[in-house]
C-alpha cells in the first residue's frame, strides 16, 4: 500500500521528533533553553566606557548616548523577565534574553557639566545616568555646603574664640591660581591625560593618591606618547583601576570632603594646563 503524498499545507513542524527540531540560539549566543547557572549579573553590566576621539564634541556623545542607553534599557527588560522566569515553576517558554549591553562613550567633561547648567541646556538633552549622576553629586554639594555653613555658624556664636568639640576653623577662601602651587603637586601623567582628553576618575585626583602618585612614580601604570615630536606621559586608566577600583563604586564611597577635595585637584590642573596654554 503506498504511502499518502506530501502536501506542503500538512506538514506541522510541531509533529517532528524533538531531536530533529533545530535548536534556537539565545541573542547572547548560547543555545536555548539558557544553562541553570547562567551568570545575570555578568550579563547585566554595562560595559566600560568608550575613549572618545579628541574632535568629538559634547553635543555628539549625547546624541548617541540616549539612544544607546534606551536599547540598553530595553535589553535589561528582557533579560530581567527571562531570569524571573527561569526562576518560576512555569519555566522561560519562549522567552530570551536581551541583546548584550553597549557601552557608553566617556565624558570628560563631567565637571563643567556638574557646574554649569547652560553647558548642559546648550548640548542637548543628557542619557538619563548622567541627569542622575548630576543630581546625587549636587546632592552630596549641598550636604558638604551645609555641613561648612553649620561649623562657621558654631564658630560664630562662640563669643570666647574658643574652639568647640568637632569644629574646624575656617581659612581665607583661595582663588585657584593661589592653590596651583599649593597642597599636592599634580603629577605629569595625570596632566597628560588632560591634554590627550582622557579622562581620569575623580577619586584618583585626591591629595594621598597624588601624594602616592608623586612618590611612587610606578605605582600607578603609565606610558609615553610621542606626540609631535613631544614626548608625553598619560596613565593607563585601565590598569590603573586594579589598583584604585572601579571608578563608579569607588565615586560613590567618596564623602563630601573627598569629592571637594578631589575636585580643587582636578581644578588645580586644568588651571597649570591653561598657563602652559597661554
Amino acid at each position: 500500500m503506498s504511502s499518502p503524498a506530501y502536501s506542503p499545507s500538512s506538514f506541522d513542524p510541531d509533529d517532528m521528533p524533538a531531536s530533529n527540531q533545530t535548536p534556537r540560539t539565545s541573542a547572547c549566543g548560547l543555545p536555548l533553553p539558557l544553562p541553570a547557572d547562567f551568570d545575570f549579573r555578568s550579563y547585566c553590566k554595562t560595559p566600560a566606557e568608550l575613549v572618545v576621539l579628541d574632535d568629538m564634541s559634547l553635543h555628539e556623545k549625547n546624541a548617541d548616548n540616549c539612544p544607546m542607553e534606551r536599547a540598553n534599557d530595553a535589553s535589561l527588560h528582557l533579560t530581567r523577565a527571562y531570569e524571573a522566569a527561569a526562576r518560576s515553576p512555569a519555566g522561560v517558554g519562549d522567552l530570551d534574553v536581551g541583546a548584550r549591553l553597549q557601552p557608553f562613550f566617556s565624558y570628560s567633561e563631567k565637571a563643567l557639566l556638574f557646574t554649569s547648567k547652560d553647558v548642559v541646556d546648550a548640548s542637548g538633552p543628557l542619557p538619563l545616568y548622567m541627569t542622575m549622576w548630576i543630581a546625587g553629586q549636587r546632592v552630596l554639594a549641598a550636604k558638604g555646603e551645609a555641613e561648612e555653613k553649620k561649623k562657621r555658624d558654631e564658630i560664630k556664636a562662640n563669643p570666647a574664640g574658643q574652639t568647640l568639640k568637632g569644629a574646624v576653623p575656617v581659612g581665607p577662601t583661595h582663588r585657584i591660581s593661589s592653590l596651583a602651587m599649593s597642597e599636592s603637586e599634580i603629577p605629569n601623567p595625570f596632566l597628560g591625560c588632560l591634554v590627550q582628553k582622557i579622562p581620569v576618575p575623580l577619586h584618583w585626583w585626591t591629595n594621598s593618591n597624588l601624594t602616592k602618585a608623586n612618590n611612587s612614580s610606578h605605582w600607578l601604570p603609565w606610558r609615553e606618547l610621542m606626540i609631535e615630536g613631544k614626548k608625553i606621559l598619560i596613565l593607563e586608566t585601565a590598569k590603573g583601576e586594579k589598583i584604585l577600583g572601579d571608578a563608579e563604586d569607588e565615586f560613590k564611597n567618596l564623602s563630601p570632603g573627598k569629592w571637594r577635595e578631589a575636585l580643587v585637584n582636578f581644578a588645580r590642573a586644568l588651571w597649570i594646563m591653561s598657563q602652559e596654554d597661554g
